[in-house]
């Protein structure tokens, strides 16, 4: 946690945090299609509603068919929740963006940043509701999206040195 906090600081990683719009468009019947065969390892609310959410911010791209959505995509830091892919084969998709459901590591934005193709990590982390009982309560539905900051070449070259 010291060394992510350490990037974060020195502008090797950018992080916001973000609000679930109340309001979220239905997905289209392919991608819901899809997705419905599909086992989401945690809530299910909270992956549809973040599937929603990414079918709301890149709805061109994806009815034109440049990118997916798909659970369970790969990216350097191990296998995500869901991600916005670009490909057509299972082995050649690219993650593009990968989606973390609940809590992770605090290592798995500086792992996932390894990979050059990725532009943003989402987290989606639980709220108070239910059995979770966290220390620092959070209200509402946030996420927090990381990006590479702009000393990201710097920081990553020193990570790859040590």
């Amino acid at each position: 946690m010291f060394q992510l906090s350490g990037i974060v600081v020195t502008d090797g990683l950018r992080i916001s945090d973000k609000a679930i719009p109340k309001s979220l468009p239905k997905l289209p019947e392919d991608i819901y299609e899809h997705l419905r065969h599909r086992r989401f390892q945690h809530t299910e609310d909270m992956c549809w509603g973040i599937c929603r959410l990414l079918y709301q911010r890149y709805r061109i791209s994806l009815d034109e068919g440049r990118y997916k959505i798909i659970s369970e995509p790969w990216y350097r830091g191990g296998k995500a929740d869901i991600g916005l892919v670009q490909g057509e084969k299972y082995e050649d998709l690219v993650t593009l963006i990968a989606i973390e459901v609940g809590e992770v590591r605090a290592d798995k934005p500086i792992e996932g940043f390894m990979n050059p193709h990725l532009r943003e990590l989402w987290v989606y982390p639980y709220t108070v509701r239910g059995d979770w009982i966290y220390e620092y309560p959070r209200e509402g539905d946030h996420y927090y999206i990381f990006k590479r900051g702009p000393r990201w070449e710097k920081v990553s070259r020193k990570l790859n040195e040590e």
